[in-house]
């Protein structure tokens, strides 16, 4: 086997690519979608690092552009702003743990990460906030402490004659560069011990003699600090959506693998 076929695998770069100087880089997104030399030999040496690997120590090793401090200090001032026609609300939380968040986005590397489209960094949808306070939403409710009215009022309701917008706008929660020095990404792995057992849905029955498949991929590291933006028709449900969307981040997660460990939050800048 040549040396070229142990060090990338099967090739995956296109040739104009390959002279772009890759410590120069600047765009995490760029660099996991276009810039992968290959894809891993299976079975790999046991001393050799896969390309999947090498890329993401590369990503993990960027810093945050520097147009990102000037757009991240211009979303500062759009978050302590007051519009007229709402109430407005801004808060940091920091990550507790590893926060893995858009794993089922497309990717070469066959686990994805929600980044900022424009800049490359990470950034928490604000659709998915959305998604986690109505969960803690609906908690609240089954325990008696907030009703179907509040509940309708915050998130919006459905049907054709009754649909009805929410009163609380989710934006996008964005990290804050001055934290973890710059450097957001840490290089995680799942490992698939039984890849027969789940590839024909329970059929095969897993067994010691099974390989199991260490998949590598990328979160943002604890000690990360996000803001966080509520829009409101009052203060009072901006209030109330920060209180459940707080506590739901502290003590649910936001994103995947929340039961074993990742997506929580602490309170505090």
């Amino acid at each position: 086997m040549s040396k070229h076929a142990l060090a990338v695998g099967v090739p995956a770069l296109r040739t104009g690519q390959k002279s772009v100087e890759r410590d120069k880089a600047a765009h995490a997104g760029l660099l996991l979608q276009r810039y992968l030399h290959g894809h891993k030999l299976k079975p790999l040496p046991s001393d050799s690092e896969s390309p999947e690997e090498r890329l993401l120590n590369e990503v993990c090793g960027l810093r945050v552009p520097a147009a990102y401090h000037t757009a991240f200090h211009r979303w500062q001032q759009f978050a302590q702003s007051q519009p007229g026609d709402c109430a407005r609300l801004h808060f940091y939380l920091t990550a507790a743990a590893p926060i893995a968040i858009g794993l089922g986005n497309a990717s070469p590397l066959e686990v994805g990460i929600t980044l900022h489209h424009t800049y490359g960094v990470p950034v928490l949808p604000g659709s998915a906030l959305k998604g986690l306070c109505r969960r803690g939403a609906l908690r609240l409710k089954a325990v008696g402490t907030l009703d179907e009215q509040h509940l309708q009022i915050l998130f919006g309701s459905g049907g054709d004659a009754s649909a009805a917008a929410g009163a609380v706008i989710f934006h996008d929660a964005w990290y804050d560069p001055n934290s973890v020095d710059g450097q957001p990404f840490h290089r995680d792995v799942i490992t698939v011990h039984h890849p027969n057992y789940y590839r024909t849905h329970g059929k095969t029955p897993p067994t010691d003699f099974d390989d199991p498949n260490p998949v590598p991929f990328l979160v943002i590291k604890p000690g990360a600090r996000f803001l966080f933006v509520l829009d409101a028709a009052h203060e009072s449900w901006a209030q109330l959506a920060k209180k459940i969307l707080v506590e739901s981040l502290v003590h649910l997660g936001v994103g995947a693998k929340t039961n074993a460990g990742y997506g929580y939050f602490r309170e505090g800048k």
